[in-house]
């Protein structure tokens, strides 16, 4: 809900969006919503998925980059930059 509105708002307001990474920031709970949060919102958002980032309790710089490697679409968001 939060990232569906926030998205539309940005769109409203003329902003272009890249797109959403989703961030999960706490461990990995089994709900429902996180089981099926990115597929609703890639079926309801103008806007693509960048990347799905997991919960890392390591916080070194190589974990991270590995991290982001495998899982965010680094081509697209240089698009950007």
């Amino acid at each position: 809900n939060h990232t569906m509105l926030t998205v539309n708002y940005a769109i409203k307001e003329g902003l272009e969006v890249a797109g959403i990474i989703i961030n999960y920031s706490r461990p990995p709970e089994g709900t429902l919503a996180e089981d099926t949060n990115p597929e609703i919102i890639r079926q309801i958002s103008p806007v693509t998925i960048i990347g799905i980032f997991p919960y890392l309790q390591d916080m070194e710089s190589g974990t991270i980059e590995r991290v982001v490697v495998k899982n965010l679409n680094i081509e697209m968001i240089k698009k950007y930059l």
